[in-house]
């Protein structure tokens, strides 16, 4: 599971929509779908159900999605404190594969 999987998963939700979620990112739409599909895949679970129109949560999908919008909150709040204290440290911050430069 990565931060990219999570943004998807959680812009899709709030757009209720893959389209509009990879419109808002600058993806693709099938690139949006797969990082849901392999985040479901990872978690062994359907967090989407896919309509023609409009996609739904599951139940499992209700529960991630609040755990997840968390989870990035908190990393985004993390990153932009450290962020803002380039002046006092500096570096690299390594999370999973996403590497945040502190200068």
């Amino acid at each position: 599971m990565n931060f990219t999987q999570l943004r998807c998963f959680i812009k899709a939700v709030d757009n209720s929509s893959f389209t509009i979620a990879a419109e808002a990112m600058n993806f693709t739409q099938p690139a949006v779908s797969k990082n849901i599909k392999d985040l479901e895949n990872e978690l062994d679970v359907t967090l989407i159900n896919r309509g023609h129109h409009r996609i739904s949560l599951t139940d499992a999908g209700r529960y991630f999605y609040k755990v997840a919008r968390n989870v990035v909150n908190d990393m985004d709040s993390a990153a932009g404190y450290l962020r803002g204290q380039k002046n006092k440290i500096g570096g690299l911050l390594r999370i999973g594969r996403k590497e945040i430069s502190l200068e």
